[in-house]
C-alpha cells in the first residue's frame, strides 16, 4: 500500500505539472467538472494520506510550471524520475523526437520490466520562463479607493523559478535557504507533534504571489537579468470597462 500511495502521489504530481493548475470549463459543464474533481480527490484519499500528498505536491508548488520551462523540466527530470526509480522503475534516460513521435529511449513496448523515460519534443517556439516580477501602481490626482487598489496590485515576487539564481539568492537572504531541496524541507517542516511550522501561519504565501502576465510579453528584460538591473517599462494604465 505504501508503494501504491507513492505512485499515486507521483501520478497526481505529474497531472498537476502538466495542467499547470489551470482548469477552464464551459459554464454549463462546470458543476459536472467540480463533481468529477471532488470524486477524484475522494478516491485518492482512500489510498493516500493527505499529509503525505501535501509533502509531494509542495515540491511542484515551489515554482512556475509552463511547458518546456526550466522548473517543469526540473520537476519531471529529477523529482518525478527519482520517485519512479525509488518505486522500482528502471530509468532509460532522456531522448528527443519530433512532436508525436517516439524517442529512441522509449520503452512503451517493453515487457521484461517497468521503465521510466523522458522525451523532449523538438519545438521552435520560445518558452516564457519567469524568474522575478515587480509591479507598482501609482495614481495621480484623487481617486476613491486608490490606496486599497495599490495595496492589492503592487507585488514583488521571487516565487517563479527555483532553478534561477534570483530565486535562490532571495530565499538565501530571507531564510538561509541554499538549494531547492532546502526550500522543500522548509515548506514541509513539522514540529514534534507533526504540525507544519511554515505553512498554516502563511509564511509560504510569498511563493504564490505570482503576477499573472500574458506569456511572451515584450516588456520583460532578458532571461537571467539581475532583479537590481531590471528596467521593465513604465506606462499609463487605462481602464476601458467591461468587455464581452
Amino acid at each position: 500500500m505504501k508503494k501504491c500511495s507513492k505512485l499515486l502521489c507521483i501520478v497526481l504530481c505529474l497531472s498537476m505539472i502538466l495542467s499547470g493548475f489551470s482548469f477552464a470549463f464551459a459554464e454549463d459543464t462546470q458543476a459536472e467538472a467540480v463533481s468529477y474533481m471532488r470524486e477524484t480527490v475522494e478516491t485518492l484519499g482512500e489510498h493516500i494520506d493527505g499529509e503525505e500528498m501535501f509533502d509531494y505536491l509542495s515540491y511542484v508548488y515551489l515554482g512556475w510550471r509552463t511547458t518546456g520551462g526550466s522548473w517543469q523540466n526540473q520537476v519531471i527530470d529529477s523529482f518525478v524520475v527519482d520517485q519512479l526509480e525509488k518505486a522500482g522503475y528502471t530509468h532509460n534516460g532522456a531522448g528527443t523526437a519530433a512532436t508525436d513521435e517516439k524517442s529512441a529511449n522509449d520503452m512503451s513496448s517493453a515487457t521484461d520490466k517497468d521503465y521510466s523515460w523522458v522525451t523532449y519534443y523538438d519545438v521552435d517556439s520560445l518558452t516564457w520562463d519567469p524568474e522575478y516580477a515587480k509591479l507598482e501602481l501609482s495614481v495621480d490626482g484623487e481617486l476613491d479607493g486608490a490606496q486599497a487598489l495599490i495595496d492589492r496590485i503592487n507585488v514583488e515576487s521571487y516565487g517563479f523559478n527555483p532553478t534561477s539564481d534570483a530565486y535562490i539568492n532571495h530565499y538565501k537572504a530571507e531564510y538561509g535557504i541554499n538549494s531547492i531541496d532546502d526550500m522543500w524541507k522548509w515548506i514541509t517542516e513539522k514540529d514534534a507533534n507533526g504540525n507544519r511550522v511554515n505553512v498554516i501561519n502563511g509564511k509560504e504565501a510569498e511563493l504564490n504571489l505570482r503576477v499573472h502576465l500574458a506569456r511572451d510579453i515584450c516588456f520583460t528584460d532578458a532571461g537571467g537579468t539581475n532583479p537590481a538591473d531590471a528596467k521593465g517599462v513604465t506606462g499609463e494604465v487605462v481602464y476601458v470597462g467591461t468587455i464581452s
